[in-house]
């Protein structure tokens, strides 16, 4: 083998490129990568560079899942940057190298550093480099040093064009995104960038403009899209692009009737249609896959809210999101079933890593669907022919762990069998309950639950005002005993080796963060750490805390501060310092004081460590903040801002504005604020004060209104009987504004706009903007209005303490 002449090597690249018995497919390949191992190893440095033998090696490393071996090549290659012949073969290693994310990204990103210092006029180089930076969670003024010089070299690059503009919308430079964007569309127009634009414009005024580009947005999706399965689909588009939030109510059963017919069409036109190509059947079940994320989010919000959003929503119908979810997947994994058959991998394979590719996404499938078992059938067919390296034989050990935990073999169980089998950096993952009883230590109450039954108000686009019954929830607040604990990224919690996993409430987990390799809803593979600290002295542990990977003004208030103001109200931080990432942000450390919290009761930790806590007690996290949790959190944040709790000064009506953000913006919103001006509202930006200002302005409101977003928390600063006017779209709905009014006694209602109806029908249209009629909102803030508490201006003059 290592005998072989390059001519030699390039027969056998493409003999095991072309069409092979699938049982051959795997060895040929680990032939070919020995070959390639054995020419990187003899041949001089001029043949190498020539041949870019690295390269092509990685490629089969990288196909064959062989990561680690992948990552040792890369850096063994990548100490040859100096050498200018070998720069073009490295710069194809590092995209391979990240997209499998093998290896230590902080030296991955010194190696992206010294590519560019070797070739600074290689723009390709500059956005290897700029990804790694992201990854590494570098400032967005160094990522966007890096592309404005590559953008010197290459104006009209898009790839540059696209990531200056994210770059732009993220610091609120809406007149440099537009721009960015406006470049973009000439050069490559698509629906994503044509919804960015759209959203700029209308950030900065330009309505019509903005129009325009939202109407250049196609449907969700398009036929065209498809390929070669265009006709077999033609079906599932127009399924899938129908406007269920404005359209009529549908026939349930004549929807999963139809859905039915599509899957078959796609199920025959599966086994008679020998011409697809590998990378057009993962290019569709990508974008399927991509969809799919609208419509089961909408099914999620079905089957979690407390009230029946169908009917009282307008004519939002979210059964018909339920049915396309389900349906999507199963159209999803019937091509991708096709594309792992013995048959179809028996072909050329014109995609590079088409196997692994399918793999992760069809093992993703099928763990959220919980057919893990299924999984693990495939998985273990593909070990057995060869595709047996770290990558493939991690997606087995992942969906087996899953299988277990499905057939109920407890967690605890499970983790002394990965350490009986020293699984590489696997764990199980369980909810409060489950990994609080794992860890075989007592737990007590602090708080508990009181859930409720209130009525709530909606008045809908369609001008009707309806009235339904809300099911409140809440949740206890527990302390788990003294014991040992362990933290990664701040918010994932060890204990024992099993996972805390939160409530499906606060969205997918664990998030893609540089630890996590890879994940599924019930287990996760992690990286060993790089760095780790030992806390011998007793401290408080928040579950949960995702204050550095969520920094969000109510996701702090009702989730992580609700639990400081708990455990310092119950003397519990005289005896133990509490736990807190040392990233948390300027406005979060103004809100400790007023819970009573002083800084010399916390222990700071950097997010990018581990951290190992002997003597940890650890707070449980919170669902639903429920009404002992809000009052209890309202009385300590008014006493730290000095408001009096029996006295108000001269009230005020509020209008909230959500001028720097782009997400579910009113259109016409200049007309809305002089409306509300005119109206005796005074429109303000309570992002821009400090936190005991927001609570001593929201403590003297008459009334409040304005579209839904995060300042809709400090609802929890108004006193009792203010009414409040919530603006959304039909197809955007949260509870915790409710839950908030019904705990301090608010008179709450939303009033309903309707979405431009090219968003309502594109991917994501929850952050869509939304039109809200202005003779409606005349009506309602004038309900705002009258609905001053009991006492008037005249008797609160006694103003604040």
């Amino acid at each position: 083998m290592s005998d072989l002449s390059l001519d030699e090597l390039r027969e056998l690249e493409r003999q095991v490129a072309g069409a092979l018995p699938v049982c051959d497919r795997g060895p040929r390949e680990r032939e070919l990568a020995a070959a390639l191992e054995a020419a990187t190893r003899r041949l001089d440095e001029e043949t190498l560079a020539r041949g870019e033998l690295h390269h092509r090696l990685a490629r089969v490393l990288y196909q064959l899942g062989e990561d680690e071996a992948l990552a040792a090549l890369a850096m063994r290659v990548c100490e040859r940057i100096g050498d200018a012949r070998f720069l073009a073969e490295i710069g194809k290693i590092v995209p391979l190298l990240q997209h499998a994310e093998a290896g230590d990204s902080e030296r991955l990103l010194e190696t992206t550093r010294r590519l560019c210092a070797a070739a600074p006029e290689n723009v390709e180089f500059a956005l290897l480099h700029v990804r790694q930076l992201a990854t590494c969670e570098a400032p967005r003024e160094e990522q966007s040093r890096v592309l404005e010089e590559a953008l010197l070299m290459a104006p009209e690059h898009p790839g540059i064009l696209e990531r200056l503009a994210r770059l732009a919308i993220e610091d609120s430079r809406f007149e440099e995104a537009e721009d960015r964007l406006a470049a973009l569309s000439r050069l490559r127009p698509s629906a994503d960038v044509s919804w960015r634009l759209g959203e700029v414009l209308l950030r900065r005024g330009k309505r019509e403009a903005a129009l325009a580009a939202f109407g250049a947005i196609g449907p969700r999706l398009p036929v065209a899209d498809l390929g070669i399965f265009a006709p077999a689909l033609r079906e599932l588009c127009d399924l899938a692009n129908r406007n269920y939030y404005v359209d009529e109510r549908i026939d349930l059963d004549a929807l999963r009737a139809r859905l039915q017919r599509s899957l078959e069409a796609l199920r025959d036109f599966l086994s008679r249609e020998g011409g697809i190509a590998p990378r057009e059947l993962i290019s569709v079940a990508y974008t399927i896959n991509r969809i799919n994320g609208t419509f089961w989010w909408f099914k999620g919000c079905h089957d979690e809210i407390g009230f029946t959003v169908g009917e009282f929503h307008g004519t939002l119908d979210l059964r018909a999101f339920g049915v396309l979810a389900v349906a999507m997947h199963e159209h999803l994994l019937a091509i991708l079933t096709h594309g792992l058959c013995e048959g179809f991998l028996s072909q050329r394979l014109d995609s590079l890593g088409f196997i692994r590719t399918a793999v992760a996404l069809y093992a993703s499938v099928l763990l959220e669907r919980e057919e893990a078992a299924r999984a693990c059938e495939t998985l273990e067919k593909l070990v057995a022919m060869g595709f047996d390296g770290q990558f493939f034989r991690n997606r087995l050990e992942l969906c087996r762990l899953h299988a277990a935990q499905a057939a109920g073999v407890p967690p605890t169980t499970l983790c002394l069998r990965l350490r009986a089998a020293s699984s590489n950096g696997l764990h199980p993952t369980a909810f409060w309950e489950e990994w609080a009883r794992a860890q075989g230590r007592e737990s007590r109450i602090l708080t508990p639950a009181a859930p409720g039954r209130a009525r709530y108000t909606v008045v809908t686009a369609g001008e009707a005002t309806l009235c339904g019954e809300y099911r409140q929830h809440s949740t206890n607040l527990e302390l788990l005993g003294a014991g040992r604990v362990s933290l990664r990224e701040s918010e994932l919690l060890f204990g024992d080796g099993i996972l805390f996993r939160p409530h499906p409430i606060y969205g997918p987990f664990p998030r893609a963060n540089p630890p996590v390799r890879d994940r599924g809803p019930r287990a996760m593979r992690m990286r060993a750490a790089q760095r780790s600290v030992v806390i011998d002295e007793p401290v408080i542990v928040l579950a949960n805390n995702d204050a550095y990977r969520m920094p969000n003004y109510s996701h702090w208030i009702f989730w992580i501060l609700e639990r400081l103001n708990v455990i310092v109200r119950a003397g519990l931080v005289a005896s133990r310092r509490v736990l807190m990432p040392a990233e948390i942000t300027d406005w979060m450390r103004q809100t400790l004081p007023l819970v009573g919290l002083p800084d010399e009761r916390i222990l700071y930790y950097p997010h990018d460590v581990e951290v190992i806590a002997r003597d940890a007690e650890v707070v449980s996290p919170i669902e639903i903040p429920g009404p002992e949790l809000l009052a209890g959190l309202r009385e300590r944040m008014w006493a730290g801002a000095g408001v009096s709790a029996t006295a108000v000064a001269e009230p005020a009506f509020l209008f909230l504005a959500r001028r720097m953000q782009i997400r579910a913006m009113l259109i016409d919103e200049d007309r809305i604020y002089a409306l509300a001006e005119r109206l005796g509202f005074t429109v303000v930006s309570p992002e821009r004060l400090r936190v005991a200002e927001q609570v001593r302005l929201f403590a003297r409101a008459a009334g409040v209104a304005g579209p839904q977003g995060s300042a809709f928390a400090n609802l929890l600063f108004c006193r009792s009987g203010v009414r409040v006017l919530a603006l959304q779209q039909e197809e955007f709905f949260d509870e915790s504004e409710l839950d908030t009014a019904i705990a301090c006694g608010l008179e709450f209602r939303w009033l309903l706009g309707r979405s431009e109806p090219n968003l309502a029908r594109y991917r994501w249209p929850r952050d869509a903007p939304f039109a809200i009629d202005l003779r409606q909102l005349e009506q309602q803030l004038v309900w705002v209005r009258e609905g001053m508490p009991a006492g008037g201006a005249a008797a609160a003059r006694g103003g604040m303490a």
